[in-house]
């Protein structure tokens, strides 16, 4: 699991940014903020992109942790990337034990391709929503989908999509893990 506190810090500073600008920035108060930095208090995905959003980042970026990608500039003219299994990014969210693998080889692209793994009865937490289109295959078990408090049940199988910016979020309350693949554009994670 990424220290996303110690994380948030160094890009903050990096970009030379003070707890108070980026609180102006962000919509998040400075002492919330710090509390975040220094691992005192979880932040909801909702806090995490407003700062990500005033950082001027995607909110992958506080999970980035390197390369994952097998790519030869010199040998590979059209710029095909691959990522292997064991070199995927992987990270998950404050509050959640739910994982996420990004299979896309950064977040620089036009879209983002992730692998969701998600215990029993979990969830995505609070409503999100952002810039663009989102679309999601069940690999395994069931997800409740919830869209603008319409729900949409998704079992194996199944497929989604949705405009990005409707406030979404998912729920796994089955008694069995839940596994799926989301595509996003623009990257938003």
């Amino acid at each position: 699991m990424t220290d996303i506190g110690k994380k948030l810090k160094k890009l903050r500073e990096k970009k030379k940014m003070t707890l108070d600008e980026l609180a102006q920035q962000s919509g998040v108060t400075s002492s919330y903020i710090s509390q975040v930095e220094r691992a005192l208090i979880n932040p909801s995905i909702a806090k995490l992109s407003a700062m990500a959003k005033g950082l001027g980042i995607s909110l992958g970026e506080l999970f980035n942790n390197g390369s994952t990608t097998e790519s030869r500039s010199n040998h590979n003219p059209l710029n095909v990337q691959i990522v292997r299994k064991d070199m995927r990014k992987s990270f998950s969210l404050p509050k959640s034990n739910t994982e996420y693998f990004l299979l896309s080889p950064d977040l620089k692209r036009k879209i983002e391709f992730v692998l969701t793994v998600a215990p029993p009865f979990s969830s995505s937490g609070e409503d999100i929503y952002h810039e663009g289109e989102e679309a999601c295959f069940i690999l395994k078990g069931t997800m409740l989908l919830i869209i603008e408090s319409q729900q949409y049940v998704l079992n194996e199988g199944d497929s989604v999509y949705f405009d990005s910016t409707l406030p979404h979020r998912w729920e796994n309350q089955s008694s069995e893990e839940l596994r799926a693949v989301w595509v996003i554009t623009p990257p938003s994670f």
